[in-house]
């Protein structure tokens, strides 16, 4: 097994490196979009711009938690080497804390950036339809934020914030980790969906209220997901 530092570096790397990829392509949807629409409207500018760095919020959420890792390393190596933690629970915790809120930061971004792009050149036709096509737009960052709490639930059986906890078997924060990764190919969904609701809009706004029904029930699965992690890290006495 690498060394405590080694793990902690690779769980920053994970958290920052995948969620970045994402918003960089979520990024990139979205501004070639506000770049042809703002060719033509230049007073979209502002508005398209929204909806733009909307796809940048996940990475931010990566890097929070690998400033976390980071700056707390030295004080996870000295828990290792006085005994109160294990080189397995840091190696599974922060492997599985960087993994969650990299792959949820990554589909949650594209799904952003997909739903962005849409709503640059809705709201482009059809200055009203700006607050309601930014709701479908958000609605995908949800899925990066179940990844960032159950990061933070993870990193507190570390010691990060607070007192470490011998959690056993140690595998399992990586498992918990594990659930909400599987069903963040939701933000990804939601993204694509979104996008459609927004064309809907388009043709009548009144269907805004009905298709974000179909919307929320697709982000549902997420939520189970979220869920069963939350009661995987529950049984290890870990919350």
């Amino acid at each position: 097994m690498v060394s405590v530092l080694s793990s902690i570096l690779i769980g920053s790397a994970l958290a920052i490196g995948i969620s970045g990829i994402g918003s960089a392509i979520g990024l990139t949807m979205a501004a070639k979009a506000s770049e042809e629409a703002t060719s033509e409207h230049p007073e979209k500018f502002g508005t398209n711009l929204v909806f733009t760095v909307l796809a940048e919020t996940p990475v931010i959420y990566g890097l929070l938690i690998a400033l976390i890792l980071v700056l707390n390393s030295q004080q996870i190596v000295k828990f290792v080497a006085d005994g109160t933690l294990t080189e397995g629970s840091v190696f599974w915790g922060v492997i599985g804390a960087g993994m969650v809120v990299g792959i949820t930061g990554f589909f949650s971004a594209i799904g952003i950036g997909i739903a962005g792009a849409t709503g640059i050149t809705a709201s482009t036709e059809k200055s009203s339809l700006f607050g309601k096509s930014l709701v479908f737009t958000v609605l995908p960052e949800t899925v990066v934020i179940y990844g960032l709490l159950i990061a933070i639930l993870i990193l507190r059986t570390i010691g990060v914030f607070g007192d470490p906890k011998l959690v056993q078997p140690e595998v399992s924060l990586f498992f918990s980790a594990l659930v909400m990764c599987f069903v963040s190919i939701t933000g990804y969904l939601l993204g694509k969906l979104g996008s459609t609701a927004i064309k809907a809009l388009t043709v009548s706004e009144d269907s805004f209220g009905k298709n974000i029904v179909f919307v929320v029930l697709v982000e549902s699965v997420a939520i189970y997901g979220l869920l069963v992690s939350i009661l995987i890290l529950q049984n290890l006495g870990a919350i």
